[in-house]
């Protein structure tokens, strides 16, 4: 994968995980998690909001969808769109905490740039 193309997908889902984090906490989380699953890379990027509702699943992807005031709705739709370019899947999986997560896997094959 592109280091740049990289840095930009998870600079999308950290700053998207940060604006949606919840406003009510004092302390807004994001975490990213690191770790292999099978032959895959897995970059798991968690906030502590509320997730993704129902109806705004199926437009989550799409250019121009946001729920956000003042949101452009690219950064999910980049996001994807590099991760897709580079040979790499971006998913949405709601946690059992009803939180929301990204994860990005890149097929291990394809990962001798990032040494």
């Amino acid at each position: 994968i592109d280091p740049a193309q990289l840095h930009q997908i998870v600079w999308n889902l950290v700053e998207n995980a940060w604006q949606y984090s919840d406003p009510v906490q004092t302390l807004p989380r994001v975490e990213i998690k690191l770790s292999m699953q099978d032959t895959d890379v897995v970059i798991d990027i968690v906030d502590n909001g509320p997730g993704v509702s129902d109806t705004a699943m199926p437009q989550l992807f799409e250019p121009f969808n946001s729920e956000r005031k003042g949101g452009t709705g690219l950064g999910l739709y980049l996001a994807r769109e590099l991760c897709q370019a580079n040979g790499a899947r971006l998913n949405y999986l709601p946690d059992i905490q009803g939180r929301s997560c990204f994860r990005i896997s890149l097929p291990m094959e394809r990962q001798e740039s990032l040494k």
